[in-house]
């Protein structure tokens, strides 16, 4: 079943839409999908009828003795029940609605006018460190009725099921992001029945979605599937969003030992392995693959199950040809908050002492600082780029490690500055904007808008939204006014490419391109305005500081007084050459004088 290459245009195109949806009034809603009928939800959101279609089957997910392989087309059956949504991907811990046949995606249309125009679509990735998630989540009610587009979401498979690699033939690995290519395959062929428009759709998605929509807008296989890119909170350039193969084979010999597939200190060919793997229970498989961690620091950076380069679905990021489509960029004030939200619940089970360690001064500079470093430099670490990185984050480097300390530099780390990095080489090409939500929520006891919370703003504190990250029931006024600009500004860009068009929410500037020499960017709050260069000096420290501290030991003059000698010692050791210096003069001078 196929999609014509050519649509009709004019009054032809207006009645085959409206011919293709009906709806009745027993709750149900109908689209003809070539022979088969597709049967959905039918429900008023904001004084607008809404047609949910849930759970449609997208792709078949291999499974069993055919795992770790990319997903097969599918064709539709004749009668397909759209009514609920479908299993969700298997995930640590192993509950009873997820199913390793998990590959369905959900379509949410506002019921087409008399006039039959076809709308822009969003095609939304679920996050969650590629381990975790899922589409059943994101309820896109209203900014699908009040925003009058398509939105799509979709589940797609996590964890090794999704991301399994042995740096061979054997098991390539990426097959979560094959599963989401296939996702956009299903919408370029098929939206079009449900009153899409396949010329505006637009891909977007929050933290590994963010990655995945990156990564897909690089690779030649996927970018000509859509045409816009929102990235929140992550890009391919990520540092836990992608690992070595060398890593991945590592953890897939980790996975195997856990399982019993694989005996420590014995050779075994990788077929040999995978083999045992895909036999594995799936039970036990999942069960076993959290938890594969070498140590607390590594655990509280890195996401084993992720995507390895492979120059096919997931290109260098350095060598890739750009996207050419228009970018819009999000990033919030407390990125770093994910580190005390999920980061040190999901390693304390195989590291209880977590929780004490985040706040020892040695753990932080000898193990966390350089952890950090290494991840988003090439494996690189030198004492200077520690020290320097500590004493930015805190003047007091002799007491316990302050929340705010650890928070503020893995944020950094993790997500704002590989975000600035990516702006900078691809706003070169594509038309780019950037915002950055600076704001407090009314939830007491969290500070600030953690890693993720815009994804509840843009899909407007739908409950189970709402109740991933934390907010009551009944938000504020503030909060809830902030949430319908947001959605606006992305409409916006959905529609249009470019978040001030058609119009804007009242009082707010125009948002400006984002350029590396401008570094314009759209401060998302209660009193928006227009800002330039993102925490300039600290991602000058992450984004040139350190590449120099790496190889010259050089350092900028907004940090060069965190270094305490031109050689990169600790305190103490300039003032100890200089007065070892000052005495060989002293002694100098007065055995010149006895002469």
């Amino acid at each position: 079943m196929m999609l014509p290459r050519t649509e009709a245009m004019g009054s032809v195109l207006t009645v085959a839409v409206l011919l293709m949806l009906s709806c009745r009034c027993d709750g149900q809603a109908r689209v003809r999908v070539n022979g088969a009928t597709v049967t959905g939800q039918q429900t008023t959101v904001s004084q607008t009828t809404l047609w949910k279609f849930l759970g449609i089957r997208y792709a078949q997910a291999p499974s069993g003795l055919q795992r770790f392989q990319r997903p097969t087309a599918v064709t539709m059956n004749d009668q397909v029940d759209a009514t609920r949504y479908g299993a969700r991907c298997p995930t640590a811990p192993l509950q009873g609605d997820m199913s390793e046949d998990c590959l369905f995606l959900n379509v949410f249309v506002p019921r087409l006018r008399a006039t039959g125009q076809r709308l822009p679509v969003f095609v939304w990735i679920h996050g969650g460190g590629f381990v975790t998630g899922s589409a059943n989540n994101v309820e896109a009610d209203v900014l699908a009725a009040e925003g009058g587009i398509i939105v799509v979401t979709f589940n797609y498979r996590l964890g090794p099921l999704g991301f399994l690699a042995t740096g061979d033939n054997t098991a390539l690995g990426n097959y979560g992001l094959w599963d989401q290519r296939m996702a956009l395959r299903w919408v370029r062929n098929y939206i079009s029945f449900f009153g899409g428009d396949t010329s505006r759709v637009t891909l977007g998605g929050m933290s590994a979605g963010a990655a995945s929509a990156s990564m897909l807008s690089l690779s030649p296989r996927s970018r000509d599937l859509f045409q816009r890119v929102i990235q929140l909170s992550g890009s391919a350039l990520s540092p836990w969003a992608r690992v070595s193969h060398s890593y991945a084979l590592d953890a897939a010999k980790r996975l195997a030992t856990k399982v019993g597939c694989l005996t420590p200190g014995i050779s075994m060919a990788t077929s040999t392995m995978v083999g045992c793997l895909r036999n594995t229970q799936l039970s036990k498989l999942i069960s076993a693959s959290s938890g594969l961690w070498n140590d607390t620091a590594s655990a509280l950076l890195e996401y084993v199950w992720v995507p390895v380069t492979d120059g096919d679905i997931a290109m260098d990021v350095t060598s890739a040809e750009p996207f050419q489509g228009p970018l819009l960029a999000g990033l919030v004030n407390n990125e770093g908050g994910l580190l005390e939200k999920v980061g040190v619940r999901r390693v304390s089970s195989v590291f209880p002492d977590v929780q004490t360690l985040l706040t020892d001064r040695d753990f932080y500079r000898e193990k966390l600082l350089p952890a950090m470093i290494r991840q988003s430099h090439d494996g690189d670490v030198s004492p200077q780029a520690v020290e320097v990185v500590e004493c930015a984050y805190g003047s007091d480097r002799s007491g316990d490690v302050g929340k705010e300390e650890v928070v503020g530099a893995f944020g950094d780390q993790a997500f704002v500055y590989t975000a600035l990095e990516y702006l900078n080489h691809f706003s070169n090409y594509q038309p780019s904007y950037l915002y950055y939500m600076d704001h407090q929520p009314d939830r007491p006891g969290i500070e600030g808008v953690r890693h993720g919370d815009d994804q509840a703003y843009l899909f407007a504190f739908m409950p189970s939204v709402s109740e991933m990250y934390n907010f009551p029931p009944n938000v504020s006024k503030a909060d809830r006014q902030l949430s319908r600009d947001l959605r606006h500004l992305v409409v916006n860009f959905v529609k249009t490419g470019d978040p001030n068009k058609p119009n804007r929410p009242q009082s707010w500037p125009l948002w400006p391109l984002y350029t590396p020499k401008q570094g314009n960017y759209m401060v998302m709050s209660s009193s928006p305005r227009v800002a330039s260069h993102l925490r300039e000096d600290y991602m000058g420290l992450w984004l040139d500081d350190i590449p120099s501290l790496l190889t010259s030991h050089n350092v900028s003059d907004t940090w060069s007084h965190c270094l305490t000698s031109s050689a990169g010692g600790r305190p103490g050791v300039s003032m100890a050459v200089s007065s070892i210096w000052g005495l060989a003069l002293l002694c100098f001078l007065v055995k010149m004088a006895a002469q």
